[in-house]
């Protein structure tokens, strides 16, 4: 074997392996995005668990029972409580979705729809948190806003408290 051939041996070997430096690298940088992505969504859910215990501490409850019973009542503080806590609601689904999109985790991004899909109709169930959502959709993602346009569209206004009620009906015949 000449000296020229083993020469060219070397380079094709050594060419080979930064190919395989390049992938693992690459590799890399895919796990620590996934691990980043799944430590975001912990801390996102985490958030909206702490927002949604404060929002029980504050009174928000009754505010929002208020909104389905006598929507024509509630009072310019009670509806920007409403706002505050429609937006956080939707924020932190919001925010993971695209996060996800971002990451190409589909079947993540799904799930986060799916879950949207389960909530909106008790979520926004009163007329104020309908008129809400249907003002605010200019800062949604479209996946979103067809989601719940879907996932309310059989239930009327109103159907928050049918909800609740259909739960309290629910618990009385399973005692």
């Amino acid at each position: 074997m000449k000296l020229a051939e083993l020469n060219e041996y070397l380079q094709t070997f050594a060419a080979m392996g930064a190919i395989v430096a390049l992938l693992a690298v690459g590799y890399e940088i895919r796990q620590s995005n996934r691990i980043a992505t799944q430590q975001t969504l912990s801390n996102n859910w985490s958030n909206w668990l702490e927002h949604a215990g404060n929002s029980v501490d504050s009174g928000i409850a009754q505010t929002i029972a208020k909104s389905m019973t006598a929507p024509d009542e509630l009072s310019l503080e009670e509806k920007i409580d409403l706002d505050f806590y429609l937006s956080a609601w939707m924020y932190a689904h919001h925010h993971d979705y695209l996060s996800l999109l971002y990451d190409s985790e589909t079947e993540l991004s799904e799930f986060i729809l799916q879950d949207i899909a389960g909530e909106a109709p008790s979520i926004l169930g009163s007329s104020f948190a309908r008129a809400w959502f249907f003002k605010n959709t200019f800062w949604m993602s479209p996946d979103i806003v067809r989601t719940v346009e879907v996932a309310i569209a059989d239930y009327p206004v109103g159907s928050g408290l049918a909800y609740y009620l259909s739960i309290d009906a629910l618990a009385e015949t399973l005692r």
